[in-house]
Formats: C-alpha cells, sequence, structure tokens
C-alpha cells in the first residue's frame, strides 16, 4: 500500500512541477501584462497550497 501511495504521489508532484514550470514559461512571455500576472500569482498560490496539503496527506499516511 506504501509503495503504492508513493508512486501516486510522485505523479501528483511531477504534474505539479510541470505546470509550474509551464507556468513560469508564460510569466516570462507575459511579463508586462497586467491582467495575467494577477492570474499567474493566483495560481503559483494554489499550486503552493496543494504542495502543503500533499505534505500534510503524506505525513498523515507515514504515521499510520
Amino acid at each position: 500500500m506504501q509503495a503504492y501511495m508513493d508512486q501516486r504521489f510522485s505523479a501528483i508532484d511531477r504534474r505539479l512541477d510541470a505546470v509550474e514550470t509551464d507556468i513560469r514559461s508564460l510569466q516570462a512571455q507575459i511579463r508586462n501584462i497586467d491582467g495575467f500576472a494577477k492570474e499567474i500569482d493566483t495560481a503559483f498560490e494554489r499550486i503552493a497550497q496543494l504542495e502543503k496539503d500533499i505534505a500534510q496527506i503524506k505525513q498523515q499516511l507515514l504515521s499510520t
């Protein structure tokens, strides 16, 4: 079960990393457009929260 969970979390981590890379690329391309900057900041905040949630879930699974 632990190996399965590790595999799933690794897949989620890879997807989040890919999304973050894509967003950073977009940010570089549209740096001067204010409306997109706010959306990008919001996306980064959401990614950070997801990463925290994943860390908490991992911690809970490891303590059981």
